[in-house]
């Protein structure tokens, strides 16, 4: 009762409903109490689930290997709103129903899912800047290697962005004309300048 964590335990058909929740659980999906949450979610594939594909997932990974670890889904709360939930979760010999149940625990990913989504948008949006630029541009590593490559240098080296990331001049140039970009590339970065 006092874990932080959604402790729970379901049954394994193909809708399945809770058996057991802790308060955790409860607070995470929106309800005041375990018992409410318990006598409310009657199908877990369309109650709990946004996708009701994702209780075959989690039924065939169960099944497959008999326990899951970090199962990410998104979830419906009691007030219809979204949030991610990672799942862990594995089979058990109930004995209060003297038949196999999922039990497992379940924690709130939703901030961090959002973190992920805005990072991901921002290097989209980082991305589409840097391409608009019609000159080769790039960004090094202090080791000399490009980690950022825009298209127009891409076209200028005749490579795919993924032949030139994690390489440096030397893998391109011939060394006389590499060492000259190694020591201009050096004083950059021992000035900032």
């Amino acid at each position: 009762d006092n874990a932080l964590e959604g402790l729970y335990q379901s049954t394994l058909d193909h809708e399945g409903h809770f058996v057991k929740a802790n308060p955790a659980l409860a607070r995470i999906l929106g309800y005041e109490t375990p018992e409410v949450l318990l006598a409310d979610i009657t199908s877990l594939r369309k109650q709990f689930y946004l996708h009701g594909e994702d209780r075959d997932r989690l039924l065939a990974a169960i099944a497959d290997y008999r326990k899951i670890a970090g199962f990410e889904v998104q979830c419906q709360r009691k007030d219809g709103s979204v949030i991610w939930v990672s799942i862990s979760a594995g089979l058990r010999t109930s004995s209060l129903l003297d038949q196999t149940v999922i039990e497992g625990f379940m924690t709130d990913i939703t901030v961090r899912k959002q973190a992920e989504a805005e990072l991901a948008a921002s290097k989209d949006y980082l991305h589409e800047i840097i391409n608009s630029i019609g000159d080769p541009l790039f960004v090094k590593d202090e080791e000399h290697r490009w980690v950022l490559v825009n298209d127009a240098l891409c076209a200028f080296m005749g490579h795919e962005r993924s032949g030139l990331l994690g390489k440096s001049d030397y893998d391109f140039f011939p060394a006389e004309q590499a060492d000259v970009c190694w020591a201009n590339d050096q004083r950059v970065l021992d000035s900032g300048q």
